[in-house]
């Protein structure tokens, strides 16, 4: 899912048509491992899963097309992950990127 994208329930089918469109999609299928993946193995995920989960009902093409472009990105992302370790000082984390903060006044690391 792209940043600043949008998602509504106006963007489901509305349609017999467009629902047609829809029924042999595996939608529920693939959130529902989407959502394994996030809990198991890929916390970063997590947040645009539940988004699109609240579309499981009745989801639409571009809700589809959200869930497809999270699964090219696992497989963009495979060798990224979180390490973690201890030391005599305590526990370390490692991540490979920096989180900005979204903010209309600033652009501030949050760590």
């Amino acid at each position: 899912m792209d940043v600043g994208t949008i998602l509504s329930d106006s963007q489901s089918p509305a349609t017999h048509a467009q629902l047609e469109d829809m029924r042999d999609i595996p939608y529920q299928r693939a959130i529902g491992s989407l959502m394994y993946a996030a809990m198991s193995t890929r916390p970063d995920i997590a947040f645009p899963i539940v988004t699109l989960s609240q579309f499981m009902q009745n989801p639409g093409r571009v809700h589809w097309e959200a869930a497809k472009h999270i699964i090219h990105y696992l497989k963009g992302t495979v060798g990224l992950g979180l390490t973690l370790g201890a030391t005599d000082a305590g526990l370390e984390a490692y991540v490979d990127a920096v989180s900005y903060a979204r903010s209309v006044t600033s652009m501030t690391p949050t760590i």
